[in-house]
């Protein structure tokens, strides 16, 4: 049966319960119905830094929440701190400031770099999940994803800088992915 095996790998062997997302996204106390697929010990493990990266990237959003500032304080600052020096000093040579064309204007938008690699293989991962998820009959382990940036051309066309204008009307966010 697909379900019992590794939704990464396709392994019966060792396998255990990956949440998706992950637990670290969530602060305590946490919702009683995470999702959780099989995978093998060997694929979880290989996963666990990429999760703890893209944690702190979404907790580093400057979106006022509660949920965020205290995963942020909690356990972005003490990971960035101790365990993740080397993305700590990755982001920080990577911080810029965009302007970005809306409505009102041309706006400043504070942008965080963070490894393309590592990004794109949480996303592959978090899709395979939620696929397997949804859809337990389907074998998508041996599934390629593929993924695009947007080209400066692309994000310089008026559909694209019509949305990001409308996300900056209705956010109070002060940062950017």
């Amino acid at each position: 049966m697909i379900a019992e095996s590794c939704y990464l790998c396709g392994s019966a062997e060792l396998l255990t319960n990956d949440h998706i997302p992950p637990k670290c996204f969530f602060p305590k106390p946490r919702p009683s119905n995470l999702i959780s697929v099989r995978c093998c010990q060997t694929c979880h493990r290989s996963y666990a830094k990429d999760d703890e990266a893209f944690m702190i990237l979404l907790s580093m959003h400057a979106i006022k929440n509660p949920a965020k500032q205290w995963i942020y304080e909690n356990k972005t600052l003490p990971s960035l701190k101790t365990r993740n020096k080397k993305l700590a000093r990755h982001i920080w040579n990577e911080i810029r400031i965009v302007p970005i064309l809306t409505n009102i204007g041309i706006v400043p938008l504070r942008t965080i770099g963070f490894p393309q690699k590592r990004m794109e293989r949480f996303l592959f991962r978090l899709t395979k999940g939620l696929l397997r998820n949804f859809y337990p009959s389907y074998d998508y382990s041996k599934d390629v994803f593929k993924a695009w940036a947007l080209s400066k051309a692309w994000r310089e066309q008026p559909a694209v800088q019509k949305i990001v204008s409308k996300c900056i009307k209705r956010c109070t966010w002060v940062g950017s992915f």
